[in-house]
Parts: C-alpha cells; structure tokens; sequence
C-alpha cells in the first residue's frame, strides 16, 4: 500500500473540509457553530486515517495530521451588524453579497435605507415612484435587466445585490456613486458628471447615510475585541516494524 499517497490524499481533504469550515465561520454561522464544526471534523480524522491506511501492511503506521482552523469572534459580530441592518433578509443578505462578491455590511445598509428601518413587511412595501420589495427595485429594471421578479423576496435582494455589483464595477469601486446610482440611477449621474453638475441633493444624502450607517457598525466592531478557537489537527506518519 502506497501509505505516502493515501496520506497526501488525506491531508487535502481536511484542507478542504477546513477551508468549507472557514466559509461558514466568516459569513453564516456564530463561534460556537463554527467550534462544534471544528470539533467534529477533528473527530473525524482517526476514523479517515484507519480506512485509507488499512490494516493489511507487514508493517504498523502511525498517522497523525496537523492542521490549525482559525476561528474569529470578530465574524459573529460581523453576523450581528448584518442582522441589525437587514433583520429576516439577514441570511439572504449574506447570500448574496458572497455570490456577488460585495460586502454585506453594504448590502445590509441599503437595504435598512431603502425601509428607513421598518424591515417588516418590506417583501409587499411598494414605494410612491413604484419601487418594489426589500431592495425597492423598479419593475422594469428587476424583470428587463436583473432577470428577477421583484416580488419574490430572495430574488429581490439577489438582484438588488447584483445590481449594486454591477454599479460598483461602473463606477471602478467608487462607494458613494455607486450608492448614489442605486438611488438616482445611473444615467442620471452620468449625466451630471459629464456635465459637470452637482448630483441630486436627495442622491447625496441617500449615500451620505448609508456610508455613515456603515461607519458606526464598523466602528462597534474594532471595539469588540476579537477572540480566537484553535482546532489543531497534526500530521506525522512514523512506521516500524512488527
């Protein structure tokens, strides 16, 4: 039996089980979730290594792996700020800001913006101009340009999210046109940026209490001081002969 081989092999699938760890401990799950996952995937690794080693080899082999999962306290408060914001849609939230690669505590701002914090009920809200659901999102942008319909919540706050995404990248990682755009639209600020005009003032204060919001939540984060769960797994394979 090649016991190098069935070692390597197991070796990358606790770094890809640490890795899937790792994911759910940034952005869905509290510390003590993320800890019992730790505690069950290094349960998991004396059983492993007994069935890739076996028991048929002339000789004994000791199999120990070492791994080391970091897990900060400072993701859970990262969880509560998101939920503060979004409430229900927190989770979708989170969802969707990873598909999308955005920054949930952004999505999350918008969102409790767009319902001056009155999240429930959000999924039926339908503003004066016509914007609808969680995210607000015009009809003919969600069903013509995001491909969603609007009026079901999870697609609401996908499209929302994409569409952010998409001003982001337009806007090469400017924050308050982006946010600004969201509110306007963006032909608008284009517009007033080829022209040289000032934006809609209501445009401004949109974005200026949106990058405020998620400046204090930051700011509640750096004051928590963030704790850390080790889970150690180690790897030495040492044989000697019967």
């Amino acid at each position: 039996m090649n016991i190098t081989r069935n070692t390597e092999h197991l070796r990358k699938r606790i770094g890809h089980c640490a890795a899937r760890l790792g994911a759910m401990a940034n952005h869905r799950y509290s510390l003590r979730e993320s800890t019992h996952g730790a505690l069950r995937l290094l349960g998991g690794i004396a059983l492993a290594g007994s069935i890739l080693l076996g028991s048929g080899s002339t000789q004994r082999h000791a199999l120990l792996i070492r791994y080391t999962i970091t897990i900060s306290a400072r993701n859970e408060t990262n969880v509560r700020a998101v939920h503060r914001l979004a409430g229900t849609w927190a989770r979708q939230v989170v969802k969707s800001s990873l598909r999308y690669h955005m920054s949930p505590l952004l999505v999350a701002a918008v969102l409790h913006q767009e319902n001056r914090g009155f999240i429930d009920r959000s999924a039926e809200r339908v503003s004066g101009a016509g914007a609808i659901g969680p995210m607000q999102l015009m009809p003919g942008t969600a069903w013509n340009l995001l491909k969603a319909n609007p009026w079901k919540p999870d697609q609401n706050i996908d499209a929302g999210t994409h569409y952010l995404a998409m001003l982001m990248r337009h806007y090469r990682g400017n924050v308050r046109l982006t946010l600004m755009a969201y509110n306007a639209g963006p032909t608008r600020i284009d517009r007033d940026l080829r022209n040289g005009r000032p934006a809609p003032i209501e445009s401004v204060l949109y974005a200026r209490r949106i990058m405020r919001r998620v400046t204090i939540e930051r700011a509640i984060q750096i004051m928590r001081r963030p704790t850390i769960a080790h889970g150690i797994i180690e790897v030495r394979l040492a044989s000697a002969q019967n």
